[in-house]
């Protein structure tokens, strides 16, 4: 009888000590998982340094997803009205080696290119592998079956009494449940069309009627080449990192309201930070002027957190950026020469550097530990302590 109280006690206690053990992993896990750090105030930076120098210009900038590299782009050539010809993508992992140096020309609007994995960079029109040695393929979209519709989408402009097919940027969802592509919707003559819009096609679609029309977006120096980006779930579209539609309830979630707007959709998918730097001069005779909004939107409630409201000259300001941290909680942006960090989600902020400089593009690496920018001349990583 003795052993078997014995024998049961020592179960019970086994017992326990597993649940400790395996509960203690638990909530360090989730710990780890949704916290970055405790507070704004425990975020310091250890080091700035230079890691590039030369006339690069960061923009759209993303890390791998184990955060081990990242490209620079930069704009080449001049073309008669003054734009750049070409982008290039520059790739380094954040030792600074240079694992590649590509000339992947696509078009100045192509577009943000997205990592699959941590050894491919996919851009507007070409994909390209890391290895010893980089190896650049094309990058063809594949139709799924269900669209053929799509041939018979046309523009008609009623001025000149002409029809033509007109299907850009055309972007398929992540289930293919969507087709989605820009149109012209008005025009006035015959050169390039004035607005265009969203338009999508479901899968399996019977009859043009089924064409779901959404807002007016933005449009980039070549209508011809949009950028869609959507969530993985294929519920949200970001048309041109501006406007946010909702394919579930049919609306956009973050209209057009003019040009100067950058929208960025949370890790997690559950927010979108939007920044806006718009000037009015109807108002303002000052060309420099600039009324800058941040303020982040949750996805579920449609509730928006103020992070910045201000005006001011964008000399002094700067062209203000944003990015969210790796768990989707805080985020970096730059104003007035500094880089505030702040919480998503209650709009604290607190400025992060203390020396005035010129801090472009701030992108948070993908497991938290850095900040990338640009100055024009260098590009330069903050390593953070916590």
């Amino acid at each position: 009888m003795h052993m078997n109280n014995q024998k049961s006690y020592t179960i019970a206690l086994i017992a326990v000590t597993l649940i400790v053990i395996f509960g203690a992993y638990y909530f360090y896990i989730q710990s780890k998982e949704t916290h970055l750090f405790a507070s704004l105030d425990a975020v310091t930076i250890q080091s700035d340094n230079i890691i590039l120098e030369g006339e690069y210009q960061l923009k759209d900038t993303t890390w791998s997803p184990d955060a081990s590299k990242f490209y620079v782009t930069e704009n080449v050539g001049i073309t008669d009205i003054g734009l750049p010809e070409y982008i290039t993508y520059s790739i380094y992992d954040t030792n600074i080696e240079t694992l590649a140096e590509t000339e992947i020309k696509d078009s100045i609007v192509a577009g943000t290119p997205t990592w699959n994995g941590n050894n491919q960079l996919v851009t507007d029109k070409k994909i390209a592998t890391l290895a010893e040695s980089i190896q650049l393929t094309d990058r063809t979209l594949d139709e799924p079956p269900g669209y053929d519709l799509l041939d018979e989408v046309k523009y008609c402009n009623p001025n000149l009494e002409t029809c033509g097919k007109r299907v850009d940027g055309l972007s398929f969802s992540p289930n293919k449940k969507y087709a989605a592509f820009i149109s012209p919707y008005t025009a006035y003559d015959d050169s390039m069309p004035y607005d265009y819009r969203l338009f999508v096609l479901p899968q399996g679609a019977q009859s043009l009627d089924e064409l779901v029309w959404f807002d007016k977006v933005t449009m980039g120096i070549e209508v011809s080449n949009p950028e869609f980006r959507w969530s993985s779930d294929s519920r949200y579209l970001l048309s041109g990192n501006a406007e946010l539609f909702d394919m579930t309830d049919k609306e956009a979630i973050i209209p057009f309201e003019g040009y100067g707007k950058r929208t960025l959709l949370s890790p997690d998918e559950s927010k979108a930070l939007v920044v806006t730097a718009q000037q009015d001069r109807r108002d303002q005779n000052d060309y420099f002027h600039q009324q800058i909004n941040v303020f982040v939107k949750n996805l579920s409630d449609g509730s928006e957190v103020q992070i910045l409201s201000t005006q001011g000259d964008v000399r002094e300001t700067g062209w203000v950026s944003a990015s969210f941290s790796p768990d989707s909680k805080y985020g970096v942006y730059n104003l007035n020469k500094q880089l505030w960090i702040f919480n998503a989600e209650t709009g604290e902020k607190t400025q992060l550097t203390t020396e005035s400089g010129e801090y472009r593009e701030p992108r948070w690496s993908t497991d938290g530990n850095n900040i990338i920018y640009n100055t024009g001349k260098e590009v330069r990583l903050i390593t953070l302590t916590f």
